[in-house]
């Protein structure tokens, strides 16, 4: 084989749409990944509850239950660098039970 018979590969164009793509299935892969722990334990949180005599069947109870969920997910997206689809509703939650919680000391006393 001679050289002028061997055709280059276009790696650079190639590469960056590969690596967009394998980015893309990343972040997918993770999202199912915190959707089937989640599922798992949130299953297994409210079949204990009932167990021990909470009504589970509430639609407050669902609805709150539901949100405090969404949270955990929220917390486990931020922690592997993926969005959760209520980022910007967590995060106005978060800035708020911050400043409830540890407010900033006043350095004049």
């Amino acid at each position: 084989m001679t050289s002028n018979n061997i055709i280059q590969f276009p790696t650079a164009q190639v590469s960056a749409e590969l690596e967009a793509e394998v980015q893309v299935e990343a972040e997918e892969n993770k999202r199912k990944y915190v959707d089937e722990i989640m599922n798992h334990y949130a299953t297994q949180l409210l079949n204990k509850m009932a167990f021990h005599g909470f009504d589970i069947t509430d639609d407050v109870f669902i609805t709150q239950y539901a949100t405090a969920i969404e949270l955990l997910k929220y917390t486990m997206c931020e922690s592997l660098n993926i969005e959760h689809e209520f980022k910007y509703i967590f995060d106005e939650l978060v800035g708020t039970l911050e400043e409830d919680l540890f407010p900033e000391e006043d350095d004049s006393a």
